[in-house]
């Protein structure tokens, strides 16, 4: 999002810094999770000090618990064991140390391994970041023309990167320390308009409202938008009042809405929709309109004023909310509206897509086809294009002209590979007539684990520097070391498969899917659709083998459908609760996980129980278990109703025309979009796993 505030991770003596150069291959256990250990050779390790690798890699670990609980002589003393020997993690062990010297208050001892490790280690990032901490220490040991050349030799080495950012607001404050009110006034500005939200906003909007200098006009809106992130909508009402209009209209409607001045705040909202600007601004300024009012007839009166304005901004997502919220003809013209006037938004592909479907249900091929192929030339990079492509060719094939259906089949699982229709073209070419049938009894957890990860996918757009180290950091499983890193070098909150794997690593499997997730829909919308398998094993990870192995034997259950169901559910959080109140891993509901507990003469259901995973993975494979049994082992229908319920898909089975002659058109007229959807990603995810773990 283009609006998305960078949050500025400063840490006042705790960040990472690591080097190395190193392979890139590292051993993978196949267990639980994602851990990792050493591939030892072409390791940059000495040996004959004394310390074999396993020993300097634990002594590694045990400095870093040591630093963690302020045992700072003991950690000392541990990274002296293995810096000689280590140089692959040597400028990540000066850190440390000069870190634990700053917790002894040594100040000077710290500064004098910061530069060092500067010197160093000139031409990588890490000089930069080793300049960021001096002028840390600088800052706290009161030696502010030191302390302003390191921050201006972080600006200089990393200009786009969150140290960077940091060191506006130290050179702000060292020049507002100094008298030098224009220079502080400079970069406060400058940090405020990267991060308004970050560390430092609230102290640098104070600063800033302090100077004795007569204020600019973006200086209201600067503050003003510090104050409302810090919570203080009255003040920030005020300050936004003042500024320019233009810079300021979205947070002093939020002000105003905030403050219980609703009448103001929407006019503000609507006023600032009249300027050209963001679009993903404007986009949220009309979801604050709307929340303003519950009702749908409400909120549709709402956004036909809004259209009616004819907005610089924000009008496709006006379009686009409207076909929402209506039906039939009207829906059509909305549609058809947005197409016409915005063919280049966001909201354009999925747009095209429904008034192609429509034409397809209502049996207009030609017109359909038209649009088809209208769509794929103006969106093919968008993620309804393959959907496109398989009802085009599911058309020639229901016309038995399967010569034609054929190569866009083929075209589909080639140019939009590993997606839930690329997988279905591809069963249809190979003849599958049972294509969402499971295979209970698979051997779990799978037995063809690689015996290495490439680690080389995850850090492709890195420093060559940083790659080394960081390869080194997954070898020696240090994940937070990696978190800080990116944290650091990186400019903002941009989705990375490193920022994945290192989730990953710690178990944080929500976080993990979420980058992963985003990362590769980046690439998908710029014609990147190849996942590399490195990259697909985080994507899909095995966890919860243990239980799924378990309880699926039990059930009789395909365990990589369990696996894919979980995933699709809890994103593998143990504590997830839902807004309908559904907890764990398989997201059950209190009530349904009591009744199947009795089916199991189980006691102790009750709530808090549901986030035990054994207790989840128990009731939700006996309930999933039920389904297939309600539904004569169809796991399409067993899953479609573990999302919509027995009783609605019982309805949707009864009053199918097309279930037993064209299950495609069942699933994509499903009444429920949740449900529809909902098929469509647990099988997608199960083929995945099917792919990668049980070909």
């Amino acid at each position: 999002m283009k609006r998305r505030q960078r949050k500025i991770w400063v840490f006042l003596g705790s960040m990472m810094l690591v080097l190395g150069a190193t392979g890139l291959a590292v051993e993978h256990l196949s267990e639980k999770g994602l851990p990792f250990l050493p591939s030892v050779s072409g390791i940059p390790f000495l040996e004959g000090k004394g310390l074999d690798y396993d020993q300097a890699k634990a002594t590694y670990l045990q400095a870093a618990s040591a630093l963690a609980d302020h045992r700072s002589r003991e950690a000392i003393e541990a990274y002296r064991q293995i810096q000689d020997v280590y140089p692959a993690l040597r400028p990540f062990i000066l850190y440390h140390q000069a870190e634990a010297h700053v917790q002894l208050g040594q100040e000077a001892k710290a500064q004098a391994l910061l530069k060092t490790m500067e010197q160093a280690y000139r031409g990588t990032p890490f000089a930069a970041i080793a300049l960021y901490a001096l002028g840390q220490s600088q800052v706290r040991g009161h030696q502010p023309e030191e302390a302003k050349a390191s921050f201006q030799g972080v600006i200089a080495k990393l200009p786009d990167s969150n140290v960077a950012v940091g060191s506006y607001y130290y050179l702000g404050q060292l020049a507002s320390e100094s008298g030098q009110a224009d220079e502080a006034a400079k970069y406060w500005r400058l940090y405020l308009r990267h991060a308004p939200e970050g560390t430092f906003g609230v102290a640098a909007a104070e600063g800033l409202a302090g100077l004795t200098l007569e204020k600019a006009p973006e200086d209201y809106a600067l503050i003003g938008k510090a104050r409302l992130a810090a919570g203080n909508a009255k003040e920030a009402a005020g300050l936004l009042s003042k500024a320019p209009f233009a810079e300021a209209w979205y947070s002093l409607g939020k002000a105003y809405l905030q403050t219980g001045n609703q009448e103001a705040g929407l006019q503000a909202l609507r006023r600032g929709l009249l300027l050209p600007g963001d679009a993903d601004q404007a986009q949220e300024a009309v979801k604050t309109i709307l929340s303003q009012f519950p009702a749908s007839p409400q909120k549709i009166a709402v956004l036909k004023q809004l259209l009616a304005l004819k907005p610089k901004a924000g009008g496709d997502f006006i379009l686009w909310q409207l076909a929402r919220m209506t039906v039939g003809p009207t829906r059509a013209a909305y549609q058809s509206q947005l197409l016409s006037t915005y063919p280049k938004s966001d909201y354009a592909p999925e747009t095209s897509w429904a008034l192609a479907w429509e034409k397809y249900r209502q049996g207009k091929g030609a017109e359909f086809l038209v649009l088809a192929d209208r769509h794929l030339s103006a969106y093919p990079n968008s993620m309804s294009a393959p959907r496109i492509l398989f009802w085009k060719a599911k058309w020639f094939l229901n016309q038995g002209k399967v010569e034609v259906a054929r190569p866009i089949l083929a075209r589909l699982t080639s140019e939009y590979p590993n997606q839930y229709y690329s997988f279905r073209a591809e069963q249809i070419l190979k003849n599958d007539h049972f294509p969402w049938t499971t295979r209970p009894g698979l051997s779990y957890p799978p037995d063809n684990q690689p015996e290495s990860l490439d680690v080389r996918p995850f850090v492709a757009d890195l420093n060559p520097s940083v790659a080394s180290a960081i390869a080194e950091l997954v070898r020696i499983g240090a994940p937070d070391d990696i978190l800080t890193l990116l944290q650091l070098i990186e400019s903002g909150n941009k989705p990375s498969p490193l920022g994945s794997l290192a989730y990953g690593l710690k178990k944080d499997y929500p976080r993990s899917l979420r980058l992963m997730r985003d990362y590769t829909l980046q690439n998908w919308r710029k014609g990147q659709r190849e996942i590399p398998e490195a990259l697909a094993r985080i994507l899909y990870p095995i966890v919860y083998a243990d239980e799924i192995a378990k309880y699926t034997q039990i059930y009789n259950l395909d365990p990589y459908l369990v696996q894919a169901l979980m995933r699709q559910e809890s994103y593998f959080n143990p504590m997830a609760v839902s807004s309908s109140r559904a907890m764990g891993l398989m997201q059950l509901l209190p009530s349904t996980a009591d009744y199947v507990a009795q089916w199991e003469k189980m006691s102790g259901s009750q709530v808090g129980f549901l986030f035990n995973p054994e207790v989840n993975v128990h009731l939700g494979t006996r309930y999933l278990k039920y389904l297939h049994e309600k539904f004569d082992g169809n796991s399409m229908l067993a899953v479609g109703s573990y999302n919509g319920g027995p009783g609605a898909m019982g309805r949707w089975v009864s009053g199918s025309k097309t279930l037993a002659s064209d299950p495609d058109m069942f699933v994509e007229t499903i009444p429920y979009d949740q449900s529809r959807d909902y098929i469509k990603e647990v099988f997608s995810h199960y083929w995945h796993y099917r792919q990668l773990y049980h070909p």
